[in-house]
């Protein structure tokens, strides 16, 4: 039997921002109102946006990645150490059975596809389990807040929307121009372009263990009733703590639909009153979401974008340093 047959196609096309999630602002199911890459308002196909090509590429592993994965992640509790370690060796275990794969068929393609579908299959197969999670939330309920086990798998998929993005690459790449050149800066720059999938998944674990084992987090679904719709953007869920990175704790705001968002308080901040949203705080939220956006917003109708274009800083970039 030929085994080309059975090698699915390389998927190139990556999205770091759920096309099912993104349908909730079409009104046709096809189409959504953006900001496009060079500043126009424009209603195009979600299929073609919020997505990088090979954004999720498994790297070629080195002798060094074991020992900088476990420099990267040793000051966290240690049974998240062991979830990280196993899971980057899970990764890279595969990674060799595809390259094995490719010399014994002296096939190379295989260990291309293979190591180009891999992790993008991981979040479909994510996503397909978050269907009912997202349609939950949408329809108000509570299951997923008030049950422990599911509110743990909450947890994860919230992380997930917030550290997956090309924008948390870009600021994790971006820090390391604050430290002095060195040997190891070059190193950690070279992992984190060749494994970004470890590292969307590494901070996504952390945060999520934080958000499910913070007593004192307070968990909401907001109820737009305005008639200013919610917006989102190619960074779906973000930090409204003022404070920012600088902040101890992490405000998670994540927009559900143009009436429906989901707020996780892990601070002490009041921000307004949650059962009665007004315009006011509305804005407030479209306003966070633009400024906190990468390359563009997003919305269900052309007053979305129009009414927030302003905050929203359109930065046209091909590939990353």
């Amino acid at each position: 039997m030929n085994s080309e047959m059975r090698i699915p196609n390389k998927k190139i096309r990556h999205h770091y921002v759920w096309a099912y999630y993104l349908r909730r602002w079409s009104s046709d199911k096809v189409n959504i109102w953006y900001i496009s890459r060079t500043g126009k308002i424009s209603n195009d196909g979600i299929k073609g946006l919020a997505r990088e090509d090979n954004f999720y590429k498994i790297g070629f592993f080195k002798e060094k990645d074991v020992h900088l994965v476990k420099e990267i992640i040793k000051n966290c509790h240690v049974e998240l150490q062991k979830q990280h370690v196993n899971f980057f060796k899970k990764f890279a275990e595969i990674q060799n059975l595809a390259k094995i794969a490719s010399d014994i068929t002296d096939n190379k393609d295989i260990n291309d596809r293979i190591t180009s579908n891999i992790f993008e299959d991981y979040f479909s197969s994510m996503e397909k389990r978050a269907i009912d999670l997202i349609n939950s939330l949408n329809d108000g309920k509570t299951d997923y807040i008030e049950n422990k086990d599911k509110y743990c798998e909450l947890c994860l998929f919230v992380a997930y929307q917030y550290s997956r993005t090309l924008r948390m690459k870009r600021i994790l790449i971006d820090a390391l121009n604050t430290i002095e050149d060195t040997p190891h800066k070059a190193l950690l720059r070279d992992f984190y372009q060749r494994n970004w999938w470890f590292m969307c998944s590494f901070f996504a674990g952390n945060l999520s263990y934080d958000m499910a084992t913070n007593k004192s987090a307070k968990i909401f679904i907001l109820n737009n009733e305005t008639d200013i719709d919610f917006i989102t953007s190619d960074q779906p869920v973000i930090n409204i703590n003022p404070d920012g990175h600088k902040a101890e704790n992490i405000d998670y705001y994540y927009p559900l639909s143009p009436k429906k968002a989901l707020l996780i308080i892990t601070s002490d901040n009041n921000y307004f009153n949650i059962k009665k949203l007004t315009k006011e705080n509305v804005c407030f939220l479209n306003r966070e979401i633009a400024l906190q956006s990468y390359k563009t917003i997003f919305s269900i109708n052309k007053d979305g974008i129009n009414n927030n274009r302003d905050y929203c800083k359109v930065q046209i970039v091909d590939n990353l340093p």
